[in-house]
């Protein structure tokens, strides 16, 4: 009677448990599906916003007496060179007619116009780079500037309308105007796009938690006198060389050496590369103990 009470209560303290645990994994389950739903329309606004509300500003230099009006846009970053693409459409004021020549100095680049024969004149430019911290990925950030100036055939400074527009697939640039005399000067600001930078972190955190996933079971398996499996050994060594397929999948990855590499990457690789080292070793070597049920 009383082994049969005490296998009810064991029964009773089983069940309760079960349903405990199914209702923290419902708990969880639930949690994801609420991230899901929360996250992939943000992501997706973040992504449209880098796309379609791209940085503008606009600079007057004399808002009454505007002649010319100019819109810069950029084109492309080149990474590799640390050169940034842009190009620069004029457009003359309509109350202005009897203007029939200007020239547009960018830079080192000056090019003269001759309205009775030129249409939306284009000015393409490469700017260098002047400030960098690509070390920072994804955080990273570059400057540059360049002097714009407008004069007619006398080479007297026309009154400039100027309007920036900076999208980018990928990054975000801003752009900030001031004025010295009769010269604009436009300084360039660019950064990561917010898609870009939660990419990147989410790369960042899916590699340390499999990592420490990994690490984990060599850990367990090595002091608990456990049996290693051959799978676990092919897990941890296809887990170790694709490591670096998952770090370069981050867009635009610079080269190994920024702050994402030596907060994550570089640890990551050393501590897999240690569990598998253990788990091969704990494979061939080390033999646990067989019990026999007497």
């Amino acid at each position: 009677m009383e082994r049969q009470d005490t296998n009810s209560s064991n029964s009773s303290i089983l069940s309760t448990r079960s349903l405990r645990s199914m209702s923290r994994r419902r708990k969880w389950v639930a949690l994801l599906v609420f991230s899901l739903i929360l996250l992939v329309p943000l992501t997706s606004l973040l992504n449209w916003y880098g796309r379609e509300l791209k940085e503008s500003a606009i600079f007057d230099n004399d808002e009454l007496n505007s002649v010319i009006t100019l819109e810069a846009k950029v084109s492309a970053f080149d990474y590799s060179s640390q050169t940034l693409n842009m190009f620069i459409l004029s457009m003359p004021s309509a109350a202005k007619s009897d203007l029939k020549a200007y020239t547009i100095k960018a830079g080192s680049k000056s090019v003269s116009y001759d309205l009775a024969f030129d249409s939306i004149p284009k000015l393409d430019m490469n700017l260098n780079i002047l400030f960098a911290n690509p070390t920072l990925y994804p955080l990273d950030r570059y400057e540059t500037n360049v002097t714009i100036l407008v004069t007619d055939l006398n080479k007297k400074p026309l009154p400039t309308l100027m309007e920036f527009n900076g999208g980018l697939d990928g990054w975000e640039v801003t752009a900030v105007f001031s004025k010295l005399g009769d010269v604009i000067i436009m300084d360039l600001v660019l950064t990561r796009s917010n898609t870009t930078k939660i990419f990147g972190l989410l790369i960042f955190l899916l590699t340390w938690a499999l990592t420490i996933y990994v690490t984990r079971i060599a850990v367990v398996v090595w002091f608990r006198d456990y049996v290693v499996e051959a799978v676990a050994i092919g897990f941890t060594g296809s887990f170790l060389f694709s490591l670096p397929a998952l770090r370069n999948s981050q867009p635009g990855a610079p080269v190994i050496g920024c702050i994402s590499d030596t907060m994550g990457f570089l640890w990551c690789v050393g501590l897999v590369g240690f569990s598998m080292f253990s788990n091969m070793f704990n494979y061939i070597h080390h033999r646990p103990k067989v019990h026999k049920d007497n």
